[in-house]
């Protein structure tokens, strides 16, 4: 029971960031792993990830348009934070 609210929680959330991933050979799902790594730094962002600023900020609003979550939002922040989490726990 408790295992399909987790699925249903990160079918709603974040699958479709990581089928986006899948589909276009992308690395949004780890943009945002490492967004919360560095709690937003874009500028540490793009050291850790070897990209350029501007590619790491393009990623940022990639993974809104696809979520549909703002990380302005601390809502949409803690609900992206969690369902990578429920991530971990379902693979």
């Amino acid at each position: 029971f408790l295992v399909d609210e987790l699925e249903d929680f990160y079918n709603s959330t974040l699958k479709p960031l990581s089928d986006y991933d899948e589909k276009k050979s992308t690395e949004l799902v780890k943009t945002l792993e490492t967004y919360f790594e560095h709690n937003g730094n874009l500028t540490r962002m793009s050291e850790q990830l070897y990209t350029h600023y501007n590619t790491v900020l393009y990623r940022i609003n990639r993974i809104k348009e696809i979520t549909g979550m703002n990380l302005d939002n601390p809502n949409d922040r803690l609900n992206l934070e969690i369902a990578l989490k429920i991530k971990e726990i379902l693979e």
